[in-house]
């Protein structure tokens, strides 16, 4: 219907030029309105034409504006963050030879404000303990051991990032976490040992 309308449209368009006479048989403009009954109605009909591809016009703009608003994504969200990161495993434990099995954590706020991340972490039993993190604008927390750091927690869990289920959380509070479990040995007796495995990349 639209295609139809902006169609007639451009027929109107075309014939509401003027147009040079093509040979000298054309009778002169003076016998088009010859009649004076049928030139006020066709001047009638013809404006009523060209209000009406108007309104279409206008019509179809304003539908095409409301898509295209409703297909633009949140300025505020990330593709490649989140408001919720789960780490299956996160470790601080002894091992052979004095060795210790930790987890290195970076956070990042790559948003343009300030908000909350509730981490909370859990073992075997439930959950062991809660802290609250604040993050600043384009703000990177790094921790090379994060559960001694952040809970003084030695062992193994399960540890939950959250910045959306919290009171006044959102989820265009978006953030990444890094997290890898590594071993660091004694190196005066295995200095050859010092891989690095990473578990879970955000």
């Amino acid at each position: 219907m639209v295609w139809r309308e902006r169609t007639l449209c451009l027929i109107l368009r075309i014939q509401s030029k003027p147009r040079p006479p093509k040979s000298a048989s054309i009778s002169s403009p003076k016998s088009v309105t010859s009649n004076p009954d049928l030139a006020p109605k066709a001047a009638f009909l013809y404006k009523i034409l060209r209000q009406m591809c108007t309104l279409t016009s206008f019509a179809g703009l304003l539908v095409l504006g409301a898509f295209s608003v409703e297909s633009k994504p949140s300025k505020r969200k990330l593709s490649f963050a989140s408001s919720f990161v789960g780490v299956p495993v996160m470790s601080n434990i002894p091992g052979l030879f004095g060795a210790v099995w930790k987890t290195k954590v970076s956070i990042l706020n790559p948003t343009d404000f300030s908000y909350p991340i509730q981490v909370i972490l859990y073992d075997k039993t439930g959950k062991v303990g809660d802290i609250t993190l604040m993050m600043s604008l384009g703000q990177i927390r790094n921790y090379d051991n994060f559960l001694a750091d952040v809970f003084n927690y030695g062992g193994a869990g399960t540890v939950k990032f959250d910045s959306q289920s919290i009171a006044g959380g959102s989820d265009n509070n978006q953030f990444l976490v890094d997290a890898q479990v590594y071993i660091v040995p004694m190196e005066d007796i295995i200095p050859q040992l010092q891989p690095t495995f990473i578990l879970h990349q955000f």
